[in-house]
């Protein structure tokens, strides 16, 4: 766990722990205090011999100052939660002692007596303990120094003290216990006897019961032999009915036997028949649909036979129309070529009439001339 020189705490607390398993109990044997040079840094033997001892030489170059600062307070907290931490898990895995009744305690004996008493005073050392490092965590946290400790040592010492008035009272106690089971076995005793005199009156009781139970038996056995022959003349009278009620049962049975293949044969023949009627039905109807279908289709194609009809018609008419117009533009286009040409005819011919006039004029002034001459 340690390693380093410079890992070691100026101020630890050690425990001396004796561990003793006795079915499910703990015994501590008891929490010594130690300053500086003497004290060794863990809780139930958390370090190793050779650690304690390379602890105290450490310990022994250290200022004696008497206060932790710097690194060394925050190693000696971290050492110190963790043996609370390792106090409080003691605490949870030992057995609560104060779950066992006083009673039970002492009708146990004197063995489960003594266990309770180390168990109570495990408890009582772990708590002081645990206490004394909370303390001692709070003041090295809050002022670096271990002053709770020096108090709780003498403390301790100071109790150690009393320990052999403690160590006759428990004497005493134990030897209260020995007469106390003493007594309770006077007591058992005593119990057992009377409880053996209980049995020999029970055991009489038996025998006068059983006595009585024999003769009711006799009067019941009697009893049973006449309801047995009463019963048996009855079982024959109602047997008796009983067959010829099942004769007519039987017969009613064949009957209904019968009439139910009757009526197997009827309900099969009138199936067959209703299963060929509803063939029937069922074609007609797929004829039917198919009609329709068909009736709508030919409503349908006359619908566009209609309209191409129309449309042909319209069609025609538009052409005759456009022939019409073709014609009568294709006769304007004639006309109008027949009057171009006539008029360009007539053109020609007043252009040629007065050329024909103009030459004719020069040719008698011509002749005019001449005839002065």
């Amino acid at each position: 766990m340690f390693n380093d020189k410079n890992t070691y705490t100026t101020c630890f607390l050690r425990f001396d722990v004796e561990v003793v398993k006795a079915g499910s109990s703990v015994r501590w044997g008891g929490a010594h205090f130690a300053l500086h040079e003497d004290v060794i840094a863990s809780v139930c033997d958390v370090m190793a011999v050779e650690e304690r001892a390379e602890c105290s030489k450490w310990l022994k170059e250290r200022d004696r100052s008497g206060r932790i600062a710097g690194v060394d307070r925050l190693r000696v907290c971290a050492v110190l939660e963790r043996c609370a931490d390792q106090l409080a898990i003691l605490g949870n895995i030992m057995p609560d002692i104060r779950r066992v009744r006083p009673g039970a305690e002492e009708a146990e004996g004197l063995c489960r007596a003594e266990r309770r008493q180390t168990l109570a005073k495990a408890e009582r050392d772990r708590q002081v303990v645990a206490q004394v490092i909370t303390d001692l965590l709070s003041e090295i946290q809050e002022s670096g120094t271990f002053y709770s400790l020096v108090q709780a040592t003498e403390e301790e010492k100071r109790k150690g003290d009393l320990q052999p008035d403690t160590f006759i009272s428990q004497e005493l106690r134990i030897k209260d216990l020995q007469q106390q089971l003493v007594d309770i076995q006077k007591e058992k005793t005593l119990e057992i006897e009377r409880l053996d005199g209980i049995r020999t009156e029970m055991e009489k009781q038996l025998q006068q019961v059983t006595l009585q139970t024999s003769k009711k038996k006799n009067y019941a056995i009697s009893s049973t032999d006449l309801f047995i022959y009463q019963g048996e003349k009855m079982a024959r009278q109602k047997e008796q009915s009983l067959k010829e009620k099942k004769k007519m049962v039987q017969a009613r049975i064949e009957e209904a036997i019968r009439v139910q293949e009757d009526t197997e044969s009827f309900l099969k023949t009138e199936k067959t028949d209703l299963q060929e009627k509803l063939e029937k039905e069922q074609e007609l109807s797929i004829l039917k649909s198919q009609r329709a279908d068909i009736q709508a289709q030919l409503q349908s194609l006359a619908l566009k036979c209609k309209e191409m009809d129309q449309f042909i018609i319209v069609d025609e008419m538009e052409r005759e129309a456009l022939q019409l117009q073709l014609e009568k533009e294709q006769q304007e286009k004639e006309a109008a070529t027949k009057i171009q040409a006539w008029w360009r005819g007539t053109l020609v011919r007043k252009a040629m009439k007065a050329k024909s006039k103009a030459k004719g004029g020069k040719k008698g002034k011509r002749k005019g001339k001449g005839k002065k001459k």
